[in-house]
């Protein structure tokens, strides 16, 4: 039997939506498929590392803003030569682009993959529209994403599904890498995880670790990532004088090992779906202090919380410093929220062999 040849589409390799790829087809029968992975940029040797190793074909291609043209041209020479089953978008409103082309190429099964829930503009409204009428098939991660890039048509939700059993809190995990960083037994750690791009809001989040280290200097802040901001971060960090207390991580490759350092997760996105690193938090126990601009599907457990970002920095400085020294929960139930890895892959791998079968036998 042939394998599936797949073409999937992101905007660029790194954490978010690559971790999520990862997860989905780690957990899939391998032999079954071929992989190639579109992107406009390649932020992150770790995960183009990643990829490589599971033997996907990565195709980089011109960004639309250094020329729309060889960004189209590049896709359909891409897609033609390697003619795909099907094509999976995961790029939100910016679907469109990649799944045009595969339009053009002949390609019959177009997914549209929403990871993200914004206000509504005139130009989002469009683009989402155009996404819906080339794609064959909506996913979303969630509700809210769902309905931001298809309206009131179905989609079927595939959740940032995790491995369960990895982000479990572990006692001597937790010991082991606060003492790797340097981290005192009464010292109490703020982490957040995230891309360091506008999008996460890193500076909002140094001005709410600033009040909390002014009241009590027995606290770090742990961040975990990378991208173009990092360097505007780490400027302010010793602006700020606090430099002995933050720890940058950079991309790394077991972020489950250092959510066990955390009491206290911290996400203030300017916007943001349903967050993974939100999930992997409440899988460990964690408390939560999130956006109100995060999706509320993300709430799992009872001690996660949201807050708005106006005028609200006191209200979220009081909230943090209550809720670090809280117990982390069990969360047992989690592996009947859909959040279970293999259950989620499963449905995915049903998914596209389903619809192959269907283009199969329209076409005899």
């Amino acid at each position: 039997m042939d394998k599936i040849k797949i073409a999937l589409c992101v905007c660029s390799l790194d954490g978010g939506v690559g971790q999520i790829i990862l997860n989905y087809f780690d957990n899939m029968p391998g032999e079954e498929y071929e992989i190639s992975i579109i992107t406009q940029d390649l932020v992150s040797e770790l995960y183009k590392k990643k990829f490589e190793v599971r033997n996907f074909k990565i195709y980089k291609v011109p960004s639309k803003r250094e020329s729309l043209y060889k960004n189209m041209k590049d896709m359909y020479d891409i897609m033609k030569s390697n003619k795909f089953n099907i094509v999976h978008a995961h790029m939100t409103l910016t679907n469109f682009f990649p799944l045009v082309v595969a339009k053009m190429c002949g390609i019959g099964i177009r997914i549209s993959h929403s990871h993200l829930a914004q206000k509504h503009t005139i130009s989002s409204r469009f683009m989402a529209m155009i996404s819906r009428w080339v794609a064959t098939d909506y996913f979303a991660c969630g509700v809210e994403a769902g309905k931001y890039l298809f309206g009131k048509k179905k989609f079927v939700i595939m959740n940032n599904a995790i491995n369960i059993n990895d982000y479990r809190f572990n006692l001597s995990i937790r010991m082991e890498e606060r003492e790797k960083y340097g981290v005192e037994s009464d010292e109490r750690i703020v982490g957040h995880i995230g891309r360091f791009s506008k999008q996460k809001n890193h500076m909002f989040l140094l001005n709410v670790f600033t009040q909390m280290y002014q009241q009590n200097n027995k606290l770090k802040l742990l961040l975990v990532g990378d991208g173009e901001l990092l360097i505007d971060v780490k400027k302010e960090v010793e602006k700020r004088n606090i430099s002995n207390h933050v720890i940058f991580t950079g991309a790394i490759s077991d972020v489950h090992r250092k959510i066990q350092m955390m009491d206290l997760f911290i996400l203030p996105s300017l916007y943001e779906g349903l967050s993974i690193a939100a999930v992997e938090a409440q899988v460990n126990g964690l408390p939560c202090v999130l956006s109100n601009r995060v999706s509320i599907e993300t709430k799992i457990n009872s001690n996660v919380e949201f807050y708005p970002l106006e005028g609200s920095l006191e209200l979220w400085i009081k909230a943090c410093m209550n809720k670090i020294f809280e117990k982390r929960i069990e969360s047992d139930e989690i592996i009947n929220t859909g959040f279970d890895i293999q259950e989620e892959a499963d449905k995915l791998h049903k998914f596209y062999i389903t619809k192959l079968e269907g283009e199969y036998n329209e076409k005899c």
